[in-house]
């Protein structure tokens, strides 16, 4: 289905081999390294050292072999982690601790560059995923990345149709945000400046007027549900918000931005709508949300059975507005 090759101006990038439909899920990689969250929070280069090194040659290897930028490490540290590699080592050799403070930079590098949260907000750690370092960034992807927590694995799926030797792409950042968060965001926190279409194409100034416009609507619309729990309240502002998440999808369609973004203004479209009584509308956009999330997740999304037989009893029952509220957060975690 791919195959990991050069890409101009990339190094290594992940192509198809064949046409990948939409749903289609691409790649799923097992991490070769991990970490808990408790080892992240704390001091964290010293579980990398010891995770390192218990992976196999063949591991340690392939984990060597991936991208890194050595700026993404702080300099701050370099005192404390030589201190470290001194007690760790059992030596005070200046030439030898030189050596090993490098090679050790060099696996912390190759670690911040690459590594993944695995699950919401990184819930079960971060881990390198070896055949997934290997895809490429774009502000316009075809792919969505989620972790399975079942299986441990890192699985990747076509959120839209792929052809033939198309380069498959996942963004590391939010996609909606102004080119100037993006930008930032992939500099600091992957050391590359992004150049896809959307930052620097010959349509560059269009897409970001209507991308600030995206985030814009999102940001009204998560702000009235966030900070707004009173049902009338949130009936007074169902159809401003109704014509805001409209506006949203359309332009996430014309910005061709249709991965969880797009499940999201679904969401937003289900949930108002069933605040407003208007419940066959609200069942239509859940359904939508639902296949949007299948396409981007696969079928193994969480608790999926659980979101169907939600949805089609609050279509049922006609005057559970907060059986809504209570589908809407549980989908969107």
């Amino acid at each position: 289905m791919y195959e990991i090759r050069p890409s101009p101006g990339k190094g290594l990038g992940v192509f198809s081999t064949r046409s990948i439909k939409r749903g289609e899920c691409i790649m799923t990689d097992k991490a070769i390294l991990s970490h808990t969250k408790d080892e992240q929070q704390r001091c964290w280069f010293v579980a990398l050292r010891a995770n390192f090194d218990r992976l196999s040659r063949e591991d340690k290897d392939e984990y060597q072999a991936l991208f890194y930028d050595f700026g993404l490490v702080d300099e701050r540290l370099y005192p404390v982690v030589r201190h470290f590699m001194s007690l760790y080592l059992n030596t005070e050799d200046d030439l030898l601790l030189h050596l090993e403070l490098m090679g050790f930079l060099k696996i912390m590098a190759i670690f911040l560059t690459n590594n993944a949260a695995m699950g919401f907000d990184a819930e079960n750690g971060q881990g390198i995923f070896p055949k997934y370092s290997r895809l490429n960034h774009s502000c316009l992807p075809n792919a969505t990345w989620t972790y399975n927590p079942e299986t441990e694995r890192m699985d990747v799926y076509a959120h839209q149709d792929i052809a033939v030797d198309e380069e498959i792409t996942i963004s590391y950042v939010d996609p909606i945000t102004p080119s100037s968060v993006r930008m930032e965001k992939c500099q600091k926190g992957f050391g590359f400046a992004c150049d896809c279409v959307a930052c620097e194409g010959s349509e560059h100034e269009i897409r970001e007027t209507r991308r600030q416009r995206i985030f814009d609507l999102y940001s009204l619309i998560e702000s009235d549900i966030e900070g707004n729990l009173d049902f009338d309240e949130l009936l007074q502002s169902a159809d401003e918000n109704l014509d805001r998440a409209s506006e949203y999808i359309a332009l996430l369609q014309d910005e061709g931005i249709v991965g969880v973004e797009l499940a999201e203004g679904y969401e937003f479209c289900a949930f108002f709508h069933a605040i407003k009584g208007d419940y066959d509308e609200a069942s239509s956009f859940g359904e939508k949300a639902l296949e949007n999330r299948r396409a981007c997740r696969g079928y193994r999304l969480a608790d999926e059975e659980g979101l169907e037989e939600d949805l089609e009893e609050n279509s049922e029952d006609h005057e559970d507005s907060h059986g809504w509220w209570e589908w809407l957060c549980c989908f969107r975690g």
